[in-house]
């Protein structure tokens, strides 16, 4: 049985378009307008019997009801997609990026990508410039209609793939690598209800593989300079540690305590929080604390930088002048 979707059913409109069993009526001309695909669509000549709702021609889409309301609701309701940084959620994001990118509507997809763009930063700078408790809530409010967490980072890598904006997904796998196990990688067994009906969220394999072996590989071991924190006699050379058996122990206990945290991927967030470092700084010799923390630091730093490479990607360097393409920020060649 065919829905009309309520506020996408215009008494005057002059087309009926349909995805799954829901119709919109709306108008072509406006369309037309803003979609090149969309127009060609609209003029390919149609058959004398052609299927009539209202007098008005039906159109079919392949496209889901749920991706198609938010697609057209951005695009006649002036109010529902607002640029960054209005509080846009998960599931407009992702449809109205799609359909912007299937049927090329560029104010639209460049809108959608600005709000995954401040999700999903491309300089180590903007990632940690939050603590992992301030991004949980970030993604928590990203979430509705029975997404969670790690499905929203699913179904981001999926739809960045699908759209061609590989600058998002180092960003997008290192979230997917920290929180999903070796099996929801694998197989995408995150699900999320859409319009009351669940769906499989999955990532592409070629990525997932990446992701297992980042999370079975790169616990920590690039991230926090496992070399100082477990070798009995670590070589500062430029400094001397002045309490080897009190520094040599406490090192140790540092080196648990990641494992500890970071025994679901790799961590960037480890040590952000500028109370572990005054605990450091009492507990380790002068010499000791500043070596771990400028350690601590390029650790991150080269991690950050071989991220898009450990995912089968392309480097930072051109990811960063595809997002510049996206963003609008440089003309498209």
């Amino acid at each position: 049985m065919l829905t009309e979707v309520e506020d996408l059913f215009f008494a005057d409109g002059n087309v009926i378009i349909q995805a799954e069993e829901s119709i919109f009526r709306v108008y072509q001309g406006f369309l037309s307008a803003r979609s090149e695909v969309l127009n060609g669509l609209f003029t390919i000549p149609q058959p004398e019997n052609q299927e009539l709702v209202d007098k008005c021609p039906v159109v079919h889409f392949p496209d889901s009801a749920a991706d198609m309301i938010h697609f057209l609701r951005a695009i006649f309701h002036s109010g529902y997609f607002e640029p960054y940084p209005a509080d846009i959620k998960a599931p407009a994001v992702f449809s109205v990026l799609r359909l912007s990118h299937k049927y090329d509507v560029p104010y639209l997809r460049q809108r959608a990508i600005q709000h995954l763009a401040a999700l999903y930063p491309t300089q180590l700078e903007g990632l940690i410039s939050y603590t992992h408790q301030m991004w949980v809530m970030m993604f928590a409010n990203f979430c509705k209609d029975g997404y969670d967490i790690i499905a929203v980072h699913f179904a981001a890598a999926q739809i960045a793939h699908e759209v061609g904006a590989l600058w998002l997904l180092p960003s997008i796998l290192y979230w997917c690598t920290v929180y999903g196990d070796v099996d929801s990688l694998l197989d995408g067994a995150e699900q999320y209800k859409e319009m009351g009906i669940t769906r499989r969220v999955a990532i592409p394999m070629d990525y997932a593989r990446h992701c297992v072996r980042v999370k079975a590989i790169d616990l920590s071991s690039p991230l926090f300079t496992n070399e100082f924190l477990t070798h009995r006699d670590f070589d500062m050379k430029d400094a001397t540690c002045t309490t080897p058996r009190q520094c040599r122990s406490y090192r140790h206990k540092i080196f648990i305590s990641i494992v500890e945290v970071s025994e679901e991927g790799p961590n960037l967030f480890v040590f952000q929080d500028t109370k572990y470092w005054r605990k450091f700084e009492h507990k380790l010799c002068a010499a000791c604390y500043q070596c771990f923390r400028v350690l601590h630091s390029e650790g991150r730093l080269h991690f950050w930088r071989q991220l898009p490479k450990k995912f089968g990607l392309p480097s930072w360097n051109e990811l960063r002048d595809m997002k510049e393409v996206d963003m609008g920020i440089i003309a498209k060649t």
